[in-house]
């Protein structure tokens, strides 16, 4: 693909994202299947970006945003008993499927007022397991990590989920995070735990270090892992302005929003043992102008700032950004880091 090519597909993009997020709902109810016109699906197709069925880049499910959720009183129940008292859900669980998920990217300040945030356990506990926090990234949830649970809990670890919506403001994710840890802490006598962050969780538990006072309330927090992280930041996110709506986590997500100058700047406490893992592979064509990537973040994104100086260690893999939470050498290179520093 040409230069000029590139930046077209890339225009494309950008002119999508306005397209999908102008869309208003009265024209959502008329038209369940909502299509794009058909010379800038021509255009995107060409270029290499395509709708797959309603999916697209940076956006997910774009019809969400069209779509308000309405209030489940068994999941607001289920949540706020779990910040009080442990509670163990199967992956199955309705809570985890994909809608809530795109629901809590796009609506976040409706999640957060109905259901708010939540630790849930994959097993009951066990006083002789090491908790691990396992935190998604951007409409994502606990079933992205279906690959690595069952080896967490064979290997004497108790695999401990976070649960919140992806779109809201990351700051305060960071300090919702700390916040249910502190809750778990005080109900159990953890002296070790690790925390294992895909995408934007890593982003996500790395800035628990400026939202909340480590020292004090998480003293037992031994390893942090990162896999496939954006700590360079989105450089599309810095669109988000433009856009009649989007995800306040889209501000954060600026490569020079306050947010990520703070991520990248404030170091570890030397009793937590980070390491970075990342992915290489892609075949998403219209991302080839902005670099090696692994079909939703550049390399740069993930390795090339200050936070990849402070990593114990550094491991790249040539799977994409999703195939990485279920290639077995990748399970295999974590469970060893775990292994390393905290037993079990």
């Amino acid at each position: 693909m040409s230069r000029d090519s590139r930046a077209h597909a890339l225009r494309a993009v950008l002119v999508l994202l306005t397209c999908a997020t102008s869309l208003r709902c009265g024209e959502a109810a008329a038209q369940p299947l909502l299509r794009l016109p058909a010379p800038l699906e021509k255009v995107l197709q060409q270029s290499g970006v395509g709708q797959r069925g309603g999916t697209l880049p940076f956006l997910g499910d774009w019809q969400a945003i069209l779509r308000p959720p309405e209030r489940n009183a068994e999941f607001a129940a289920l949540m706020e008993r779990a910040r009080r008292e442990d509670q163990v859900l199967p992956l199955t669980h309705p809570l985890f499927a994909p809608e809530n998920a795109i629901a809590g990217h796009w609506h976040s300040e409706f999640v957060l007022a109905n259901y708010g945030t939540a630790l849930f356990l994959a097993a009951p506990y066990a006083a002789d397991r090491i908790p691990v926090i396992l935190v998604h990234g951007i409409n994502g949830t606990p079933r992205d990590f279906a690959a690595l649970v069952p080896q967490l809990q064979e290997s004497g670890y108790q695999a401990v989920y976070f649960v919140y919506p992806s779109g809201m403001a990351l700051a305060g994710a960071s300090r919702q995070l700390g916040e249910r840890l502190r809750e778990f802490v005080e109900r159990h006598d953890i002296d070790r735990l690790a925390i294992i962050g895909h995408s934007l969780g890593g982003v996500v538990s790395k800035a628990l270090l400026d939202e909340v006072d480590v020292h004090d309330d998480l003293q037992a927090w031994r390893v942090f892992i990162s896999i496939s992280s954006p700590f360079g930041g989105v450089d599309t996110a810095q669109y988000a302005e433009r856009l009649p709506r989007h995800p306040p986590a889209w501000d954060d997500l600026a490569r020079n929003s306050a947010f990520m100058h703070k991520v990248q700047s404030t170091s570890f406490p030397s009793d937590v043992r980070f390491y970075l893992v990342f992915s290489a592979r892609s075949s998403a064509r219209w991302m080839s102008t902005l670099g090696n990537n692994d079909g939703v973040l550049t390399l740069d994104s993930m390795v090339a700032t200050p936070v990849t100086e402070a990593a114990t260690d550094v491991f790249g893999f040539y799977e994409d950004h999703t195939s990485i939470l279920q290639a077995a050498r990748v399970l295999s290179r974590i469970q060893g880091v775990l292994a390393t520093e905290l037993g079990g």
